[in-house]
């Protein structure tokens, strides 16, 4: 095989050349990215919302309760299909 710097008629690429073609791939790249963003910002993908994100936990029902007796936190009944029963003093020692 022949180099290609002894081929008559063909030279190698200048610094500037080769520099400028790896500068205009990274361009092409970026501009997929800056045309998906583009396409987003105008269908309104994304926009921030102006209410509160705890709306819905204005009623948060505890997972332990006080007892009858009012010594000790429990589970109750009525969530005890989907955790075991389970309590705790409620004064620490």
């Amino acid at each position: 095989m022949v180099p290609l710097d002894s081929k008559p008629g063909i030279s190698r690429r200048s610094g500037w050349r080769r520099f400028g073609f790896r500068l205009g791939a990274v361009v092409v790249g970026l501009l997929v990215l800056v045309a998906i963003e583009l396409v987003l910002i105008g269908l309104d993908v994304g926009r921030a919302v102006d209410q509160d994100p705890f709306v819905g936990f204005q009623e948060i029902r505890p997972l332990f309760v006080l007892d009858e007796t009012g010594r000790r936190y429990e589970i109750p009944p009525s969530r005890q299909t989907f955790f075991r029963p389970e309590s705790f003093s409620a004064r620490k020692s």
